[in-house]
């Protein structure tokens, strides 16, 4: 069961890959569950400053197999653990104006 009309998800790196590549699939079938919104924050830093091969990749890659536009993911780098995953997810989407969100964590 997914919350209805989100306008945005959150998909915090998590403590393995394993974990982020799950929390992936589980915000993939919560945006295409909702039709209100098109924001999925993929939140985590990016191991040794590379985008490649990082988390935040394979949660990216994910996202995109399981059919979430790109033009609909947005990257928040500066966290370091996952309390910084959410605090630094949350500045962004206040910024934008977002109202409903969920953490799939």
């Amino acid at each position: 069961m997914y919350p209805e009309n989100l306008e945005a998800i959150v998909v915090p790196t998590g403590p393995t890959y394993e974990i982020g590549i799950q929390r992936a699939v589980a915000g993939t079938k919560g945006y295409l569950h909702n039709d209100a919104f098109g924001i999925v924050f993929i939140s985590g830093s990016f191991e040794g400053k590379r985008f490649l091969g990082s988390q935040v990749d394979k949660i990216y890659r994910t996202l995109r197999k399981g059919g979430v536009p790109k033009n609909d993911i947005f990257l928040e780098s500066r966290s370091t653990n996952t309390m910084e995953n959410v605090l630094y997810a949350c500045d962004e989407i206040n910024a934008l104006g977002v109202q409903k969100v969920h953490v799939f964590t």
